[in-house]
């Protein structure tokens, strides 16, 4: 043995080839060794098996622990490990220092490496039991795991989120195997599956889950995307919950795909729609409400849409505007507002579309034939989601109405025109009154005063000149009381025609040459009962009226009708009544006036005429006569075209001609009989007095109805006649004629007023029997007024009636 260690290899090996190849081969595996020891990724240690020592470090496990090779070698296997893996340590090291010595399994277990610097360092670690050169080491295979447990924990965060993010969301998640088997969920579905964690539904299927009734119906649905590759989206079904509920599903499925595209499963969401489908069902029951109460009435319900076309109309668009439905849809909302209003129709959009609601809005809308009808609108705007999607309005038809209510406003109007002219009536009847008084003062003092000049006396013309104008004052009282409905009246039966025609020379005459007159009288023209002396008026009123309205040149028309007027015209004539009327007409073919004019000419001092040419109260006294005996007016013109006055007077049934005049009054003439004279204005009483006294008669005056009483209680003869001023304080003279009678029952009565006042005439029209003599009155007629109401008395038999 000792000569054969004494031999060089190459010596041996030429003797023991065999053994000099095994020794080659183990260097050459030794080399690789090395080799792959020194160049591998991993950190390897080598430890004795007896000791734990390290023995032995590559480059990578130097990197690894942040140690030189010499730093490492002689250290304690336990040293690079942590404090809390000591315990571990201890066993030996690695695990197959222990019992699994010899093994030889490799089991990669996860541990940590401690760095001088106290940082650890994540390692999965391969060990196990190997010889080298004879001798058995422990040898440990350290990769680094950082960045394998970074990426594990980004993905365990990823899932968590993800999970987190499911668990969350509203819609069930779930998703299965090609098996059909769930291989999770998120926990709304699980709570919807009656079970506590999304874990415990992993590997069952819908059979096992209990849903039986709709297995079948999950699982078609789950094959049918899993063999045809296509998801299946957003289809509603009926289901029923664990506890019994029927509920409502919006199911979406898709398949699963790897990075080839194969299928491995199918991802499935529902949400439960129970709540919207109910909405949904109850909107359409609503719209279906709606729309049987919209096609039920007959005003147009209409939907807009935010850019103003129509999206809906009911059915009563064609009978209230006479297009169809299907005209209506889709055509702008400004195609039907006439042209007038459309601007306050856009404006009121607007405003619509900024959430405001329009109410009792009023506009002429156009029907299909272009015909202009008024409605009232009541609009409000539909909001979704906090902005206007939708308006809706009703349209209702107030042609009627409106038609109704303008012919209100011409009834007001009316209303208002006659109270204006009874008021101005009123005020007429005072003035004219009072008036009256004093001009009868100054007529009558006049007369006495001529009487007592001599022809040629200077003063005879100004007293003239007094009593002229006095006249003339008088004139305009009278026309201010036939305006007012007051002067007292004496109507009898006439024929209007023979009453013009007695008027025409002087008509003619009053008109002048220069204007022809054409008199178109109707045969059998039917009688009116009327005062002649107001016809008169009428006449001459409207045609000085007529000639100044022509000027220089014309035509003037009178003409005379029978005309029946019904309910239809008068509606549309204010002022005209229904029945037979006896007509008269006046047309000029003069300067005519406008509207604005011819409202006004009716009025009391309402004149077209220059300064000094008109009082204003020509017209005005033509409507108090006509009014006062039942009849109506009506006036048409035009500027250029001249103008018409028509008067309708109630026919009289009871027959034609003239009423038989009485027979010639006595000439004025004085007398013996006592007279009780009743008059408040002083200077009339005084008056009277003297004119009364100056004809022989005695006169018993008073100021006051008491005090007229209180004299005929203590006059010891006989009141042969009363004569009393009709309106007076404490009582009118009718009531007190009546008490004076009971003191002297043959005592006769003659009333004198400047107004009639209603007392003695019903609007003006004196009873019968009733003797009055208007203010302001002459000398004469006084005294022929008394001896006629004597004579009537004495021819009466004396009863004293009036």
């Amino acid at each position: 043995m000792a000569d054969e260690l004494k031999r060089s290899p190459e010596q041996r090996g030429e003797e023991f080839p065999e053994r000099k190849r095994m020794e080659e081969a183990l260097l050459e595996r030794e080399a690789q060794y090395r080799a792959l020891f020194e160049c591998s990724p991993d950190a390897i240690l080598l430890a004795d098996a007896e000791t734990g020592n390290i023995v032995d470090a590559n480059p990578a496990a130097s990197r690894l622990l942040a140690r030189s090779h010499e730093e490492i070698v002689g250290l304690h296997h336990s040293q690079i490990h942590p404090p809390q893996l000591d315990a571990f340590s201890r066993q030996g090291f690695f695990r197959h220092s222990g019992d699994a010595r010899g093994s030889g399994e490799l089991l990669p277990i996860e541990h940590a490496i401690l760095r001088p610097d106290g940082s650890e360092v994540p390692v999965e670690i391969m060990d196990q039991l190997v010889t080298i050169r004879g001798k058995q080491v422990l040898q440990g295979v350290f990769r680094d795991i950082t960045a394998r447990k970074r990426a594990e924990e980004a993905l365990r965060e990823s899932r968590n989120l993800l999970q987190a993010v499911l668990d969350t969301i509203p819609a069930r998640v779930f998703w299965k195997d090609p098996d059909l088997r769930y291989l999770g969920c998120n926990r709304p579905f699980a709570r919807d599956a009656g079970v506590r964690s999304p874990d415990e539904i992993i590997g069952r299927d819908d059979y096992q889950m209990g849903w039986r009734e709709q297995a079948d119906l999950y699982r078609n649905d789950d094959r049918q995307v899993l063999e045809s590759g296509k998801p299946k989206l957003n289809y509603e079904e009926p289901q029923t919950a664990p506890d019994g509920r029927g509920i409502w599903l919006r199911t979406n499925k898709v398949p699963l795909q790897n990075a080839d595209g194969a299928v491995w499963g199918v991802l499935g969401t529902y949400e439960d729609i129970t709540e919207s489908k109910r909405a949904e069902m109850a909107l359409r029951r609503n719209e279906e409400r709606f729309r049987s109460i919209a096609e039920a009435l007959p005003d147009v319900i209409y939907r807009l849409g935010p850019d103003g076309s129509v999206i809906y109309v009911s059915p009563s668009v064609q009978t209230v505007l006479g297009f169809t439905v299907e005209e209506a849809l889709g055509q702008d909302f400004t195609r039907f507002v006439h042209p007038g209003d459309r601007e306050l129709a856009v404006d009121a959009y607007r405003r619509l579309l900024k959430g405001e609601q329009i109410r009792d809005l009023h506009l002429r809308v156009l029907g299909r034939s272009g015909a202009a009808i008024h409605a009232e609108i009541n609009v409000v705007p539909l909001a979704h989601e906090g902005a206007v999607s939708e308006i809706q309005g009703v349209i209702r038809d107030i042609t009627d109405r409106k038609r109704a209510e303008e012919e209100q406003e011409k009834l007001q109007a009316q209303f208002t025109q006659v109270q204006k002219m009874e008021s101005v009536g009123r005020l007429a009847g005072g003035v004219a009154h009072d008036f009256n008084n004093m001009l009868n003062v100054i007529l009558v003092y006049a007369e006495m005063a001529l009487k007592q000049l001599a022809p040629d006396a200077p003063l005879r013309e100004n007293l003239q000149n007094i009593q002229k104008a006095a006249k003339r004052s008088a004139g305009l009282t009278r026309q201010l009381l036939a305006f007012a409905r007051k002067q007292v009246i004496a109507p009898q039966v006439l024929d209007l025609n023979e009453t013009v025609e007695g008027m025409l020379k002087m008509l003619l005459r009053l008109i002048g040459e220069h204007i022809e007159v054409a008199w178109v009288p109707r045969g059998g023209l039917w009688a009116v009962r009327i005062d002649p002396a107001q016809v008169d008026q009428i006449l001459a009123n409207l045609l000085v009226n007529a000639r100044d309205a022509i000027g220089d040149k014309g035509r003037i028309s009178i003409v005379t009708d029978n005309v029946v007027l019904d309910e239809a015209y008068c509606a549309g004539h204010r002022g005209a009544l229904p029945g037979r009327f006896a007509m008269l007409a006046v047309s000029d073919d003069g300067c005519g006036m406008g509207q604005e004019l011819l409202d006004h000419i009716f009025e009391p001092f309402f004149t077209t005429k220059g300064v000094g040419r008109g009082t204003g109260l020509g017209l005005a006294t033509v409507y108090g006569i006509v009014k006062q005996n039942d009849g109506f007016i009506n006036a048409a013109s035009e500027p250029g075209k001249g103008t018409s006055i028509r008067i309708y007077l109630p026919c009289c049934e009871t027959g034609t001609g003239p009423v038989p005049a009485d027979e010639a009054a006595p000439a004025a003439q004085g007398g013996t009989e006592t007279i009780l004279l009743v008059e408040d204005e002083p200077m009339v009483l005084t008056l009277c007095k003297t004119l009364l006294e100056d004809r022989g008669f005695t006169v018993l005056t008073a100021g006051t109805p008491g005090e007229a009483i209180r004299l005929a209680g203590m006059h010891a003869g006989p009141v042969h006649l009363l004569v009393t001023d009709v309106v007076m304080p404490e009582m009118n003279g009718r009531d007190l004629a009546e008490r004076l009678r009971s003191l002297h029952p043959k005592i006769r009565s003659l009333f004198m007023s400047g107004y009639s006042a209603d007392i003695i005439a019903s609007r003006g029209v004196l009873e019968d029997g009733v003797q009055f003599i208007q203010k302001p009155f002459c000398v004469n007629e006084l005294a022929t007024k008394v001896r006629d109401a004597l004579e009537k008395n004495r021819h009466s038999g004396g009863d004293g009636s009036a």
